[in-house]
């Protein structure tokens, strides 16, 4: 990534000097580029091309300093393994999620629950990292289950390592297979990853609802009213302003959440908090 800005850069250089005069950058020789006696760079019969050596520097310490954020940003980079992960593999009517949240540094919560036909899986617990690219599970009855997490290119393999991971499955029900990450604009970039399996199970089959009203994002300048310390995020899907939704969440998996249908008529609400399942928080 850092040698194709350095190159990029040089391009858009040599374009920028070209367009100040009406030459050719095919024409110039680096024998022909001087500098005169006030510091401005001269190309070959004294035509100045209105730049100075300052300039340069500074266009080049700018280059630099961009370089080095480029860098940071790449050396400091912590792959998000919290999110939402499907397998649509469609083979024989397979298909299955797997939810990851409660990320810590070594371990993380999730959830996976799968479809073969009509046979199902549905597994929760907490896996083990054993390296920055595997983890492992241990549940009931000896069943065993690793994760290979590809950084690379942002898949889970999930695969059973022992037999015993019937007791989670139907007749025919298996999970094993590659999960990719969905395009999840609610789980990437609004809930907290202590959330984003809690969510999902408080507000269930309404979750795609809340995924099209989150389009737009507002997270400025908005009053917790009701003194919870929560993190709020409001959102409206481009030309439905009048459905929007609401998601209040604390790192301690509190949440309150509400969208307007899209008739205008009516409110829904969750929460998973007591004493707020059946109130409705000022805020919303």
């Amino acid at each position: 990534m850092i040698n194709t800005f350095r190159t990029l850069f040089s391009i858009v250089f040599v374009i920028f000097f070209a367009s100040l005069q009406p030459i050719s950058a095919q024409d110039v020789n680096v024998s022909d580029i001087k500098i005169d006696g006030e510091g401005n760079i001269v190309v070959g019969n004294n035509i100045r091309i209105g730049i100075t050596t300052q300039t340069v520097q500074n266009l080049l310490a700018d280059r630099d300093a961009k370089i080095l954020e480029l860098e940071d940003i790449i050396a400091n980079r912590r792959f998000i393994l919290a999110g939402r992960w499907s397998n649509n593999e469609g083979l024989d009517g397979f298909g299955g999620s797997l939810v990851v949240d409660r990320e810590v540094q070594k371990s993380f919560y999730f959830s996976l629950s799968s479809a073969f036909g009509a046979h199902t899986c549905s597994i929760a617990g907490t896996a083990t990292m054993v390296n920055t690219s595997n983890a492992t599970f241990s549940g009931e009855e000896g069943c065993r289950i690793s994760f290979h997490i590809d950084q690379t290119r942002e898949t889970i393999s999930v695969a059973k390592e022992s037999l015993l991971c019937s007791h989670y499955c139907g007749m025919q029900g298996r999970f094993d297979g590659t999960y990719n990450r969905d395009d999840d604009t609610l789980a990437a970039q609004i809930l907290l990853p202590i959330n984003v399996s809690g969510f999902s199970q408080l507000v269930g089959d309404d979750y795609g609802a809340f995924q099209k009203r989150m389009r737009r994002i507002h997270q400025e300048n908005i009053e917790d009213l009701d003194g919870l310390q929560a993190t709020i995020s409001t959102g409206s899907a481009a030309g439905f302003a009048d459905s929007p939704a609401i998601i209040m969440q604390r790192e301690d998996g509190a949440i309150w959440a509400a969208y307007v249908e899209w008739s205008g008529k009516q409110v829904k609400y969750w929460s998973n908090v007591s004493g707020w399942k059946d109130n409705v928080p000022d805020t919303i």
